[in-house]
């Protein structure tokens, strides 16, 4: 668990931004995430013009994906080894300076060389990608570092509200720039914000905040000893009673929620009568939608007496709203059930979030967080091909398909109330808040 208390001075506050550590960090992260969502726009747009070929595009993306997860296990156990902040800046370092060689690449490669820029430009990602499965759980590991314990939901939610305004900023800046000054400059752009990152986490004090507790119970650097290694952190979450539970219900939501928005456009446009303007609006909606609740979780966490009930119930609004909206054909209404949705999601989103950082010992986190990482980016896109062949057999009839996949949602946290380990997790939860 945290132990953040060996940091700065830390007040009665729950307001994140009070907490210097805090404010740096969120401060460098927003800027690198602008300038990596402009980065993929302009990757995207590049390799489409380039090479007009789909099968490319898809080949690299997967072999981006595919890569990240098999680091995974890696990442987690070296979160959990190395300091934190050590690890964050190194990522950083290293995106800024293959965005860097990408955007000189573009500027002043030789002729010849022009043929052999969309593969760069796929081995950039690639590097990306790599780098960025060994910081996600050292991130997520640090963060509870950064903020005394009352303020973690309230942390979770600003730097999740600051991640996504800064995606959908750098999606509309992206597009702009490309238009306006061609790929290169955007990568140089990206490039000076993880370099700005970089400098903003190395102000983070004191270094040994972000050091991992010592461990006794290291299996040296061979493969089946860091995979023996790993797979001891992540059984830190499945002997806490209810623990599996726990984890089991936020992977079945991820994966039954896939469908829903992977297919929203055969839906929009089929059962909606949506035009594309009108599905961005959709899309909005549903964006707002958790940003909400993510506000919402931060200024009204959920009560300490029957939690279990109240997260159920929570998970029960977000479902009920996904399956009534997969029922109508009112583009009004479909928009405001999205919106409900995303606020529940948003809320559930930070509340599982803070469980994990509260429950897990400081030792373990970066390995949790790498598993959960693991699961949830492997079901993805299973549950995107399945949920495309299902719709296909459904002959693209997405109100059955959304009307099944919310149903299970729902159902399964139902089924769940009834385990008695489920309602002990969330016990335990109880008398540590009080």
């Amino acid at each position: 668990m945290s132990e953040v208390s060996q940091g700065e001075d830390f007040t009665e506050t729950k307001f994140p931004l009070a907490y210097n550590n805090f404010r740096l960090v969120w401060a460098g992260q927003f800027v690198s995430v602008v300038g990596s969502s402009a980065h993929t726009v302009a990757i995207s747009f590049f390799l489409k013009e380039t090479t007009q070929s789909g099968s490319f595009v898809g080949i690299a993306l997967f072999c981006c994906g595919v890569a990240a997860l098999l680091c995974l296990p890696l990442s987690g156990v070296v979160a959990d080894r190395i300091n934190r902040k050590s690890i964050v800046m190194l990522c950083d370092t290293v995106n800024a300076c293959v965005t860097l060689a990408l955007a000189f690449a573009f500027h002043w490669a030789p002729p010849g060389l022009g043929s052999w820029l969309p593969v760069l430009a796929v081995l950039c990602s690639l590097t990306i990608a790599v780098s960025s499965a060994f910081f996600r759980p050292a991130f997520g590991a640090m963060l509870p570092d950064l903020v005394p314990r009352a303020a973690l939901a309230p942390a979770n939610a600003l730097y999740k509200t600051g991640a996504r305004s800064g995606d959908l900023l750098g999606n509309m800046l992206g597009g702009w720039i490309y238009g306006l000054v061609g790929p290169g400059a955007l990568f140089l752009v990206n490039s000076l914000s993880y370099f700005l990152a970089v400098r903003c986490v190395s102000c983070a004090r004191p270094n040994e905040l972000f050091a991992p507790q010592r461990r006794l119970n290291r299996s040296g650097v061979g493969t089946t000893g860091l995979m023996k290694e790993f797979l001891q952190g992540v059984g830190t979450l499945a002997s806490i009673p209810g623990g599996r539970q726990f984890l089991s219900m936020a992977l079945v939501i991820n994966f039954f929620a896939t469908p829903i928005l992977v297919l929203m456009p055969f839906h929009a446009s089929g059962v909606l009568r949506a035009s594309v303007p009108m599905y961005g609006l959709l899309m909005a909606a549903l964006s707002m939608g958790v940003l909400i609740g993510y506000v919402m979780a931060a200024k009204v966490p959920v009560p300490r007496l029957n939690q279990t009930r109240v997260v159920v119930s929570i998970i029960s609004f977000m479902c009920g709203c996904f399956l009534l909206f997969s029922r109508t054909g009112n583009f009004m209404l479909a928009s405001l059930l999205l919106f409900a949705a995303g606020v529940a999601n948003g809320y559930w989103s930070i509340f599982f979030e803070t469980t994990l950082q509260r429950v897990i010992p400081r030792s373990s986190l970066g390995r949790v967080y790498a598993c959960y990482g693991l699961l949830s980016g492997g079901l993805v896109p299973l549950a995107s091909l399945a949920g495309g062949v299902v719709l296909d057999i459904l002959a693209g009839d997405t109100r059955i398909l959304f009307t099944v996949c919310a149903m299970v949602m729902t159902v399964y946290p139902v089924f769940l109330l009834t385990r008695r380990e489920f309602s002990s997790f969330f016990e335990s939860l109880e008398r540590e808040s009080s």
